[in-house]
């Protein structure tokens, strides 16, 4: 081939991919970040509610050491949905794990058809209910700053970009970390609810 052919087809080539490029990485691959983060609303509200007395033959008076009586505890937090990037999420669903005991309660849902621009957040405040057992002398226990089963839980997101590309971020409360990795949706309809 003649250099008068092969130069302009070069050129051309050239700045073909120099246009393409850049369109393919800002469907496929820029993510939104997506920060998730709770913090105390106001922590346990009512410390040690008693409900009531459980009886027990061996112990007669309900404010003896050894009486056992059922307690409500209840705790506020807000959870902050943060988007620390230049684009962004659409379609953003909100997933999390049960609590094996205990209610979870959100005041407020995330809105799938509202996108969450960029360096907006979204405040979602709830509260955990739980009732426990406890003897009167161990009642000092049953105040902590996060209940149980914050231990286990867990909070998913999964959302998209402008371009439709699916991404995930994952927020594990024992750590208070929040991790990017993908999850397909068979695995997200089985584990999450």
């Amino acid at each position: 081939m003649k250099l008068e052919i092969l130069f302009p087809i070069l050129i051309l080539t050239a700045g073909f991919l120099y246009f393409i490029i850049p369109r393919i990485i800002m469907k496929y691959f820029t993510r939104p970040d997506i920060f998730i983060e709770v913090n105390p609303n106001e922590g346990l509200v009512r410390g040690r509610l008693m409900i009531r007395h459980l009886p027990n033959e061996s112990v007669k008076y309900a404010n003896s050491p050894e009486a056992e009586n059922l307690y409500e505890l209840n705790w506020k937090f807000n959870l902050i949905i943060r988007n620390n990037s230049e684009n962004s999420a659409y379609n953003i669903k909100m997933y999390s794990t049960k609590p094996e005991v205990g209610k979870l309660l959100f005041a407020k849902s995330v809105n799938e058809n509202k996108p969450l621009a960029a360096h907006e957040e979204l405040l979602l405040p709830f509260e955990y209910k739980q009732e426990k057992v406890c003897k009167l002398k161990d009642i000092g226990t049953l105040d902590s700053k996060e209940p149980d089963f914050f231990k286990s839980y867990r909070i998913l997101l999964d959302y998209k970009n402008s371009g439709k590309t699916r991404f995930n971020s994952v927020f594990e409360a024992s750590t208070k970390a929040v991790s990017y990795k993908k999850i397909s949706n068979r695995k997200i309809k089985k584990n999450w609810c």
